[in-house]
Formats: C-alpha cells, structure tokens, sequence
C-alpha cells in the first residue's frame, strides 16, 4: 500500500504546532509584526543570488 501524506488540516499527533507554542503576546512577537520584511528581501537580495538553497 502507497503511503500518503496525511490532509493538511490533519495536526499530527505527537507535534504540536509552532502556532500553539508561541505566545502572540510576547514583545519578539509584536516587533516582528512591525519590521519591513519585504525591505530587508529587497535590500539583501544581491548577498544570496541562488534561489535553490544555500
């Protein structure tokens, strides 16, 4: 029998998921709400110009 991966809105029982880890109220939290990640994609591009990996 082909093995098949289980449907996305399955969690997997032993793992729980990063989101129920992280407490949202956290200060790390809020701040990486408020930095420009989409700046730091635009300026760093030239520094990693491979798009398959290190």
């Amino acid at each position: 029998m082909k093995h098949r991966p289980p449907p996305p809105e399955q969690d997997d029982l032993l793992r729980p998921r990063l989101v129920d880890l992280i407490d949202l109220r956290h200060e790390l939290v809020t701040l990486a709400t408020l930095i420009d990640w989409e700046f730091f994609e635009r300026e760093w591009a030239g520094f990693f110009p491979s798009a398959t990996g290190r």
